[in-house]
């Protein structure tokens, strides 16, 4: 639908020389809707073409003329006139704004109707090739002409070829044309519209070997002949031709007959007569309807698809056009002349003399008007631009007898065109409503957005949160849409666009949430709410200190700055590489070596942004009584347990993909979590039948393991409901032995990924891991913890779509009344198999094993071979740092309860109905599927890869495939000088190893301080005021400030105050336990 009413009052011209000249690129354009895929073609801007556009109520002309060699546009509205433009965009936006004193622009191009099919179509008419362009790394190529030959260096291209492209030639923006003659290829260099370099060769190979730049293209390819558009004209274009002297044969004729024009023509029409009576005069130049005449009945007017054909067959044989008019005559003149530029050139100077007229004078205009309609109404035969709308333009003009005699229609038609005339104007576009097209992205495509959504550094998935439309996981924009758009655009250069891009993120299951503290605790206490009392000390002691009050506003703003760049843009500048390894930084707050303790080398610059850490507690202090420094200095210590947080968070995630590219065929990754208990639901339920529900827990366990010989990863998941709802170490144990049994064929060895939390984290799981060899004969190398409420994307996802499974199970009807329920709920979802396990806990004592110090410690090895079998090792982060290694004997003095294999009691697993596959994770931005032959070739050449001459495309594929997967990724680690200072001078305020668990203040098990029990019966006292009266209820920050009421009376001390937060985490506690407790009492008097 165009977006504009423009009419084309006249098309203009082809020039020879203007078209198919050195400067043809700036007479060839795109259409503004144009996208394909792999080129573009091109409409010409003819001579003389104009158009009138309505905008506003308001006519403007666009004229197109001859500036030097290139199209000028010159743009009329009633008594404005533009100067003479270079593009049509300035011509109409320099008089629009003038016309209505605004400053808004214009697109010429879809102001001169581009946009407008019909338009482009008569812009396209009797063209004998159309130019089209495509692109080629850094260049774009347009191919003006088609020649053919039967030389095979030339890939059949032959005189009459041109194509060409601007490059940088000797330090200076270059134009180079590229053809040939009989027997060379030519380039030739145009600077500032001269022609200043010629180079000539056998081929296009050995031309561009002498000119000696572009040396990554083959010759062939910069004149374009490998392109697949170029080789496809090359072949239409070798179709059967010949030349004058071929005309007695009548075999060639005759095929050359039957080729162009047989199935167009009548079989009573003596079509050779025409080619004999042209042989036989003296004249080389003839009239084509005058010719016509000759073999045609007097009233037989050939139609316009005839015409075309007429004149293809006249092409190829041997004749030439050498009107000297253009298409405001239906009169053409043709000659048979091997050199027709010579009587071109004459026909052109009779006719500039006008001794030569474009309507004979005894041609009747009349009926010329009544032929050229009747040729219009015979190209348009149907549909909303056919005979219907070309016949309104004059059916109110003319009598119906009239119409009936001159253009042989019905009636009907004719009543038709009167009532279209009457509703759309006379020839005007029929009113409908617009049609929405929606074009599907490529699967490429697809998979570079959700590969980008997938990357946490990107967002942080929802692992119960579906969107309601697609059933999806919730994702939580960890930046705004721009900056997004900005870091994708950059990664995929050849991806989507930015409005399809945003199109995507429409609708609820992208979220963009300036606090997303609510997803991680350790985020939201230690972070959020550190920043948010930080802000409140600064507007509070503001009002009392007249210099802390002119700089509130600064601090203010360099607070927010500081929140933001760590909580988004920090960990862009932590590197770690696709191996899970991290180098040596020279800015020492970037350094992550330095953050785990264990770089030795000098660091001779700082990070201003980072050292505004410092600098803001410091201004701060400076304003605030000395009572309020322990205070202050303890939100700094909070903020610096959360940049650790973050430290550790970047390089224990990126350990994910680290492990996931070192799988072989032999083993296997497994991730496990504990999905959030799942209660009994009913699609009719009260809140009689919700108080009180115990439910059942899910135990998920993702195993990737690699297909023989491939990069893609199969996922099987393994989900086990039971009613045992202690989540520890025993029940983990019995869910991973339940799995592995299920295995076929079992791995050789496993890794292990999972969060820190106490039921994967403790003492009685290590050693239980460092008996599976004897167990199950599997290895376990290695097990990584990530940092606690860090999503682990693909189980998240998992979880989240089991989360909308049941949710739409219980939609549809069904109930979830017993855990089997669950299975069936869930039993679709790809790849998983579901039982109900019972695990068989040991009768006895309850005590616990012991590791001292394991809670600090996120990478855990069991060594299997002759000098370390039996130990277990661990140390504070992967790859980095010495081991801390536990022998037999020392394991032996620690434990203190029998280590047994679980035996639990296991349903049939269920059968997955579709397998899980994910691509091998590699980071090398090379796409194998887009790459032709040669470059594929090339690629695994530059790697060392041997590969057969003789290999198919998808071997080839395969094999880069297999060699990205083990290349290693390359990060970056330099940054912005504005970013930087020298460190030479100063000292670093943070200790070596300041990121480690084991030096950190906060957030270690049994750590910080308790509520003392008088607190708590408060608390419980105006927590159960809410239950009696719900106008009485109380908000953690109501009871806080209830309890600081206590202190200004003396029933409390300062000191025995806690934190909001810390009443908010007891509320949550309390409540569970109030309720199972009032449960219980119910059941009870109900069973007495």
């Amino acid at each position: 639908m165009s977006k504009y009413k423009v009419s084309l009052v006249f098309r203009g011209e082809i020039i020879e020389n203007l078209h198919y000249g050195p400067c043809a690129r700036a007479w060839w354009v795109a259409r503004p809707n144009d996208n394909n895929a792999t080129y573009t073609p091109l409409y010409p801007l003819c001579l003389g073409m104009k158009t009138i556009t309505i905008i506003n109520s308001r006519a403007f002309m666009i004229t197109i003329i001859q500036n030097n060699l290139e199209p000028g546009f010159l743009c009329h509205s009633e008594s404005l006139q533009s100067k003479i433009c270079k593009s049509s965009s300035k011509a109409i936006t320099s008089i629009y704004q003038l016309a209505f004193s605004t400053k808004t622009k214009l697109d010429g191009l879809l102001v001169m109707g581009f946009d407008n099919l019909e338009i482009c179509n008569l812009l396209l008419s009797d063209l004998y090739f159309r130019p089209f362009s495509f692109k080629i790394p850094n260049l774009n190529l347009i191919i003006f002409e088609i020649g053919i030959s039967d030389n095979p260096d030339w890939n059949y291209a032959g005189k009459g070829y041109k194509s060409s492209f601007i490059y940088n030639f000797q330090k200076t923006r270059s134009l180079f044309l590229q053809e040939f003659t009989n027997n060379k290829a030519i380039v030739k260099i145009y600077q500032n519209s001269q022609e200043k370099y010629t180079f000539h060769g056998a081929n296009p190979n050995v031309v561009w070997n002498e000119i000696g730049i572009l040396a990554q293209f083959t010759g062939s390819t910069l004149f374009g002949l490998e392109h697949e558009q170029t080789k496809s004209s090359i072949e239409k274009e070798q179709t059967p031709h010949c030349t004058v002297e071929d005309w007695q044969s009548k075999l060639i004729m005759n095929k050359l007959f039957n080729h162009y024009l047989k199935k167009f023509i009548l079989t009573s029409v003596k079509w050779d007569d025409f080619f004999i009576s042209w042989k036989t005069q003296k004249s080389n130049i003839i009239e084509l309807t005058a010719k016509f005449k000759e073999i045609y009945s007097p009233n037989y007017i050939v139609k316009d698809r005839e015409l075309r054909a007429w004149k293809a067959l006249l092409r190829h044989t041997g004749c030439s056009n050498i009107t000297p008019f253009g298409k405001e005559s239906k009169f053409e003149f043709w000659t048979r002349s091997k050199d027709p530029t010579k009587d071109e050139a004459m026909l052109k100077y009779l006719y500039e003399c006008k001794f030569l007229q474009s309507v004979p004078a005894n041609h009747n205009k009349t009926d010329q008007f009544w032929s050229a309609f009747q040729d219009a109404l015979d190209s348009n035969i149907r549909g909303n631009d056919g005979k219907r709308r070309i016949l309104s333009i004059i059916a109110d003009r003319f009598h119906y007898d009239t119409i009936k005699e001159k253009l042989s229609v019905s009636n009907d038609l004719i009543t038709e065109a009167r009532h279209y005339a009457r509703i759309n104007g006379p020839g005007c576009v029929q009113l409908e409503k617009p049609k929405i097209t929606i074009k599907k992205l490529t699967r490429e495509k697809e998979e570079q957005i959700e590969s980008f959504f997938q990357d946490k550094a990107n967002v942080i998935m929802s692992s119960y949160k579906t969107d309601s439309a697609t059933g999806l996981p919730v994702h939580y924009l960890k930046n705004t849409k721009k900056a997004l758009w900005e870091r994708f655009h950059e990664e995929y250069p050849d991806g989507i666009k930015r409005t399809t891009f945003y199109k995507y993120l429409q609708g609820e299951r992208y979220i963009y949430k300036e606090d997303l503290g609510g997803l991680c605790s350790i985020c939201n206490m230690y972070g959020y709410e550190s920043f948010d009392e930080l802000q409140k000390l600064i507007l509070h002691y503001a009002s009392l200190d007249h210099q802390l009050n002119n700089d509130k506003e600064r601090l203010l703003t360099e607070c927010n700055n500081l929140q933001r760049y760590l909580k988004k843009d920090y960990e862009n500048e932590l590197k770690v590489d696709s191996c899970g390894y991290t180098k040596h930084n020279t800015c020492i707050n970037h350094c992550m070596l330095y953050a785990f303790g264990a770089c030795s080398q000098s660091h001779n610059l700082t990070c201003n942004r980072c050292g505004a850490f410092f600098n803001l507690f410091a201004q701060i202090q400076e304003h605030i009584p000395s009572d309020l420094h322990n205070e202050l200095s303890e939100l700094k210590e909070y903020l610096l347990y959360y940049l650790a947080h973050q430290t550790r968070k970047v390089y224990l995630n990126a350990q994910l993909n680290a492990q996931l590219g070192e799988l072989n065929e032999t083993g296997a990754l497994i991730i496990v979590d504990y999905k959030m208990k799942i209660l009994p639901k009913s699609a009719r339920e009260t809140k009689q039948d919700f108080f009180g529900k115990k439910g059942w827990t899910l135990h998920s366990i993702l195993i990737y393991t690699r297909l023989y010989n491939n990069t893609t990863l199969q996922v099987h998941a393994f989900d086990h409901w039971s009613t045992d709802t202690r989540q520890d170490a025993w029940f983990t144990a019995s869910s991973l032995h339940a799995a592995i049994s299920e295995i076929d064929p079992q791995p050789e060895w496993v890794v292990f990924i999972s969060d820190n939390g106490p039921h994967y984290h403790n003492a009685d799981l290590m050693l239980i891991m460092g008996r599976w060899k004897e167990w199950y004969n599997i290895y376990v190398r290695k097990w990584t913890f990530l940092e606690a409420g860090e999503a682990k994307t693909t189980i998240d996802s998992h979880h989240a779509q089991i989360s909308h499974a049941i949710n739409r199970h219980v939609r549809l009807g069904f109930n979830i009344a017993q855990g089997s329920d669950i299975e069936l709920a869930i039993e679709g979802i790809r790849g998983t198999s579901v039982a109900h396990l019972e695990p068989e806990r040991p009768k006895g004592k309850k005590r616990v094993n012991t590791l001292p110090g394991n809670s600090n410690w996120f990478s855990w090895e069991w060594p299997w071979d002759d000098n370390n079998t039996g130990y277990v090792r661990a140390r504070a982060i992967p790859n980095i740092g010495e081991w801390n290694e536990f022998t037999p004997a020392k394991l032996e003095k620690l434990q203190k309860k029998d280590i047994q294999k679980p035996n639990p009691q296991v349903s049939q697993h269920s059968v997955p109905k579709s397998p899980w596959f994910v691509p091998m994770p590699h980071k090398s931005k090379i796409h194998p599927d887009r790459l032709t032959v040669d470059q594929l070739k090339t690629q695994l050449t530059n790697r060392g890869v041997s590969y057969n001459n003789e290999s198919t495309k998808q071997d080839l594929i395969s094999l880069l495939n297999n060699k990205l997967s083990q290349e290693p990724e390359l990060q970056k680690t330099e940054l912005s000088a504005e970013a930087l200072n020298s460190n030479e001078e100063s000292e670093f305020p943070l200790a070596l190893g300041w990121a480690l668990k084991e030096n950190q203040k906060f957030g270690k098990r049994g750590g910080g301080k308790r509520i003392s029990k008088h607190v708590i019966t408060y608390l419980e006292g105006y927590f159960l005021a809410g239950n009696i009266n719900k106008s009485d209820r109380y908000t953690a920050e109501e009871m806080h400030t209830e309890l600081l009421e206590l202190v200004k009376t003396g029933n409390l001390e300062e000191s025995d105050v806690p934190k909001v937060s810390t009443i908010q985490n007891w509320i949550g506690r309390y409540a569970t336990q109030h309720k199972q407790k009032i449960a219980l009492v119910s059941q009870c008097s109900i069973f007495q």
